[in-house]
């Protein structure tokens, strides 16, 4: 009955971020909570679509829930579902699926709007996170590695996700935390999301968007930082601010240099219920 339960509730907190979302990525807000169980709800403003210069709220839900005696976790961040399969105090490993959201004719942009649909689906892969605790665990750093390919054929490609995060017990109250991380994408994702021909085009014309080919490559640098203030020993709030930098080709590209702003922003809050 519990694991019903618990897939009865992923299924509810992920309808909430699929149904709105059509941005691949979002930060990860269960990562900040340090609790066996967590469950929350949030709201985000994100891009449009990845280099839009336009901005939209979505919901934010996560959920983590620590397996009986055991380091066993599975966890919801936002659009990503993941199962950490090691019983070990420092290093998780496992299957990750991510959804993505679709690039169509209901964004903002004029021009953008114009281009081929690319659908929405799922990527899927595999993490390794390596973490170090002090004796007040809510002192820690972690390294992350995700491997990501899609599944849905939208794409039909890779990307490499790595990021480091480092938290610290600033008052009794209070945590802080800050992170940074890359993306390296293959010549189908980056040609899929940044690259413009002919058949992709649509009935955007040479002029709007002239031809384009993205090959792969360092897709981003990001930047993080966030708080979190303890109402009392299950209640808690938050919030985070996120910057991204794109680059090469993804910068390059008439759909965000002609179009959007490689300069990203992602800014959200949270309520969580810990225990």
């Amino acid at each position: 009955m519990k694991g019903f339960k618990i897939i009865a509730l992923l299924a509810v907190l992920m309808g909430l971020f699929v149904g709105n979302a059509r941005a691949s990525e979002i930060i990860a807000s269960a990562d900040v909570v340090d609790a066996p169980t967590v469950v929350g709800l949030g709201v985000a403003m994100i891009p449009d679509y990845v280099g839009s210069d336009d901005y939209k709220a979505v919901p934010l839900p996560f959920f983590k829930y620590t397996f009986n005696n055991s380091q066993r976790y599975i966890k919801l961040s936002g659009p990503e579902l993941s199962l950490n399969l090691l019983n070990h105090p420092n290093l998780y490993f496992g299957p990750v699926v991510r959804f993505y959201g679709s690039r169509d004719d209901d964004i903002e942009d004029d021009v953008v709007k114009k281009m081929r649909k690319i659908d929405a689906g799922l990527a899927a892969g595999a993490f390794v996170t390596f973490e170090v605790k002090e004796a007040d665990p809510r002192n820690k750093i972690n390294f992350t590695f995700k491997f990501l390919a899609d599944v849905s054929d939208s794409y039909s490609g890779y990307s490499l996700d790595f990021d480091a995060s480092l938290w610290r017990k600033v008052a009794e109250r209070w945590d802080a935390f800050v992170g940074a991380g890359t993306t390296y994408a293959d010549d189908d994702y980056m040609d899929t999301y940044f690259g413009v021909n002919n058949s992709n085009r649509g009935s955007a014309t040479v002029l709007e968007l002239p031809n384009f080919s993205a090959g792969s490559g360092i897709r981003d640098v990001r930047v993080q930082a966030g708080a979190i203030y303890y109402y009392d020993k299950n209640w808690l709030f938050g919030g985070m601010v996120r910057a991204q930098a794109l680059l090469g080709d993804a910068e390059d590209s008439p759909v965000v240099d002609g179009r959007g702003d490689s300069n990203q922003m992602t800014v959200a809050i949270f309520a969580a219920y810990r225990w």
